[in-house]
């Protein structure tokens, strides 16, 4: 703010000058003159200057939230697909020799849920699950809501067994009596060391899913 002072005060001086020599103006009117062109931008240079601030400060702000707002799905406050996708890419990319973690996973007879006890018991339970999932993950991976109530994460992992006890805490959080005594979610799990696209995990983790749904809720692994 000082130095937007200063300059504004030198550019004032300087103008007044130029006018002066070429007014003709002297003696008492130029002093008062040069006194009027230092003491205006004193004051209101600071003025403007914190206004700009302000005003820079709150698109700043405004920006992130959009850009939040931009990533977040709004009922769950989890990563939209676009931003999970990205986000899950990145961290794929950054894997040498850890384990892959993929889960996918829905609510059971969500339509049904909607149906028989109204849309705000479903969307309850979507907080929930959305919740439970991500204190398991405690910032350890990536989570994202991909629509409706299916959830996706992306994980790395130490070894193997690491991988499968995250999967079991993951399971573990899909119980939903808080939204509806008795509603679970089903879990999808791919594990794997080999290098392979986030499609192809998706895939083989939507796949597990489909088996889990059938009954069986054994993991996929390569």
């Amino acid at each position: 703010m000082g130095a937007v002072t200063l300059a504004s005060v030198a550019m004032s001086i300087a103008i007044t000058a130029v006018m002066m020599h070429v007014t003709g103006l002297h003696g008492s009117a130029a002093r008062t003159g040069f006194a009027i062109a230092t003491i205006v931008p004193s004051i209101v240079a600071p003025i403007v200057a914190g206004l700009l601030g302000r005003i820079l400060d709150v698109l700043d702000q405004a920006s992130t939230e959009l850009r939040h707002l931009s990533r977040t799905d709004p009922l769950t406050g989890v990563l939209n697909r676009r931003a999970f996708v990205a986000d899950a890419e990145a961290l794929r990319a950054t894997r040498s020799d850890e384990v892959l973690v993929v889960v996918m996973t829905d609510i059971d007879d969500f339509k049904g849920v909607n149906d028989r006890h109204g849309h705000a018991t479903g969307d309850r339970a979507l907080c929930l699950i959305a919740s439970n999932l991500a204190a398991v993950l405690d910032g350890g991976g990536v989570l994202g809501r991909l629509g409706g109530d299916e959830f996706a994460i992306v994980a790395l992992s130490v070894g193997a067994d690491e991988a499968d006890a995250l999967v079991l805490r993951l399971r573990s959080a899909c119980a939903l009596d808080g939204a509806l005594p008795g509603l679970r979610a089903s879990v999808g799990a791919l594990v794997t060391a080999t290098p392979i696209s986030l499609d192809e995990a998706l895939q083989g983790a939507d796949h597990s899913l489909y088996r889990a749904k059938r009954g069986s809720v054994r993991l996929q692994t390569r």
